[in-house]
């Protein structure tokens, strides 16, 4: 008798303690806003902002140089296709051009050039249907510039994108399926 009023404690115990275990408890980060990109006219203006700061960083990055090294912005054949990457590489180089940033179209002959990269990540969101639309969208863009392996400069931002534009960011995005069926 006494054996088994030993092992059932001993059994409570533990699941006494598997039960009070100190684990985080759920919250929610408090109510903020965030932009939405609806115009290509929003994109000049992520542009400018953008050539704003990177002139700050290669400002402090390099303080003594009489001539900054120049930017070499590059397309790849897949954003040639996306409407806003091919948009903002005009803008970009515009705006940078305007900071009195050095751009050039290659960087060959120039060892010295840092490299500026963007991409595009279309998120989407599905919600109940309580909300007056079934899916929320929006886009992560990244920017990197960088010299060899190094980065001199990264940004990463988040807008909320109007349904329907999605295609603007990600060319397969675009891309609907059918399906037909014989009834």
């Amino acid at each position: 008798m006494k054996g088994n009023l030993i092992k059932i404690s001993i059994i409570l115990l533990i699941l006494t303690g598997c039960v009070q275990r100190p684990i985080p408890i759920e919250s929610a980060d408090p109510i903020s806003k965030q932009h939405k990109i609806q115009a290509a006219h929003h994109w000049d203006v992520l542009a400018k902002d953008l050539a704003i700061r990177l002139k700050r960083t290669m400002d402090i990055t390099f303080p003594n140089a009489t001539v900054k090294p120049p930017l070499v912005i590059k397309l790849t054949g897949d954003q040639e296709k996306v409407p806003f990457a091919k948009a903002f590489n005009n803008l970009l180089i515009s705006r940078l051009v305007q900071q009195q940033m050095v751009v050039l179209e290659t960087n060959v002959g120039y060892a010295d050039s840092l490299m500026v990269d963007y991409n595009m990540q279309v998120i989407q969101h599905q919600y109940p249907k309580l909300l007056s639309a079934d899916y929320i969208w929006e886009v992560l863009i990244t920017t990197s510039v960088s010299k060899g392996q190094q980065y001199i400069f990264r940004d990463s931002r988040i807008y909320y994108i109007n349904d329907g534009d999605s295609d603007h960011y990600d060319r397969n995005m675009g891309t609907k399926t059918y399906q037909v069926r014989n009834q």
